[in-house]
């Protein structure tokens, strides 16, 4: 019987890339339930709630940096990316990358998509499914690949981040 990865492989081999859900590639997990009377103004780890934009600060983390958030209630799926370690509320979907997938190419992938995203959340209050995140198509090309496309996007967003100096 093939394996997971053995058939990723010869897939990606053969096509290029391979057609995967976000699940087969990534953990997706969600924060931890806390008030805002437990956050502070000033810490050392972002808390990370129902926005990309702080909800307060803590002094503790419950994930570690390299990974990718993806707002699950309220701002419902927008898609941030940490470095450094955090705190991420229950209405924020934390994922964890595998083997096979990079998390910044996970990132600028997802936010490629994210129109794509957008429409699977539904409700009065804008929420998106856990199963909906978990099935959610990705274009998976070989790790190499990824490095390459994620160097790329890297010197576009480091021209974006100074502004166009040499560009012109």
């Amino acid at each position: 019987m093939i394996n997971f990865a053995d058939c990723l492989k010869m897939t990606q081999y053969v096509y290029g890339f391979a057609n995967v859900s976000l699940g087969d590639i990534a953990k997706v997990e969600r924060g931890k339930r806390i008030t805002k009377s437990e956050t502070k103004d000033r810490g050392k780890y972002p808390v990370f709630c129902c926005s990309l934009n702080p909800f307060g600060y803590l002094d503790e983390w419950n994930f570690p940096g390299d990974r990718v958030l993806v707002i699950n209630k309220g701002n419902a799926g927008d898609i941030g990316y940490r470095r450094e370690r955090f705190f991420a509320c229950n209405p924020c979907f934390v994922l964890t990358a595998s083997e096979y997938v990079i998390p910044k190419y996970l990132y600028h992938y997802l936010c490629s998509r994210r129109g794509d995203l957008k429409q699977r959340v539904s409700g009065v209050i804008p929420f998106l499914k856990t199963v909906d995140l978990e099935n959610f198509p990705v274009i998976l090309p070989p790790l190499e690949k990824q490095i390459e496309i994620v160097n790329r996007l890297k010197v576009a967003e480091s021209y974006l981040a100074g502004g166009w100096g040499d560009i012109a």
